[in-house]
């Protein structure tokens, strides 16, 4: 698989659906949502848009998109930020002060991941697009990071422990970025109906059309497996 970012939303109207593809997406406006909740927890500040590389989870939404590799500035980290809070052992135990150490320790501009995923995936992306559990105690043995983060060993720990993840602030941008991307078939069908009616939205639809992968999130991301 080529490099990608996943990115899993919803929305419920086609041309709510139709904006965020065009432009791109924006933080949740809940502030009592789980992620702003995580990201005060973290000490991430502003409210930030999520990304995975290569792999996606579909438990985030029936909406997806994978992005060009170039898709804008950002954080970068090697693992599920949100999993730090609840679900990546040993740090879920951690507090707040221990996590956000390890978060910062972690934490690089995405214009640098080239040189960080020579050093982890390496030679080990097939294994990481397949999710499988990487060699070694954790992304300090791959990444030479001071700072010992044992999150590869646990056995309940799932590959939200050794994934990629994209952070942007204010807006992740979509737009022609999009390589490929999915939606409910009543959505899309919607979403399709804009243009017959208002001839300036027919351009931005073509576009879209012409990336649209039916079949649900699952099958979007075997459909970029096999991009070359």
């Amino acid at each position: 698989m080529k490099r990608l970012w996943f990115r899993l939303f919803r929305r419920d109207s086609a041309s709510t659906l139709l904006d965020v593809l065009s432009t791109g997406d924006t933080p949740s406006p809940n502030p009592e949502g789980t992620t702003r909740q995580n990201e005060i927890k973290l000490g991430i500040e502003p409210p930030h848009v999520y990304a995975y590389l290569s792999r996606l989870n579909p438990d985030f939404g029936s909406i997806g998109v994978a992005l060009e590799f170039d898709c804008g500035e950002g954080s970068v980290s090697p693992f599920d930020t949100g999993g730090l809070i609840k679900h990546i052992e040993p740090v879920n135990g951690w507090d707040d002060e221990k996590r956000r150490e390890a978060l910062e320790k972690y934490t690089w501009a995405s214009g640098g991941i080239d040189a960080l995923l020579a050093s982890w995936p390496a030679s080990d992306w097939e294994p990481y697009v397949d999710g499988n559990r990487p060699s070694g105690k954790g992304p300090h043995d791959k990444l030479k990071v001071a700072f010992d983060l044992p999150i590869w060993e646990p056995a309940n720990n799932q590959w939200q422990a050794w994934v990629w993840e994209l952070r942007q602030p204010a807006l992740m941008p979509f737009g022609r970025k999009i390589e490929r991307w999915t939606c409910p078939p009543q959505l899309y069908q919607e979403l399709v109906a804009l243009g017959r009616t208002d001839p300036s939205l027919r351009e931005a639809i073509l576009m879209l059309v012409s990336r649209y992968v039916p079949g649900g999130v699952s099958v979007l991301f075997d459909a970029c497996r096999a991009l070359p």
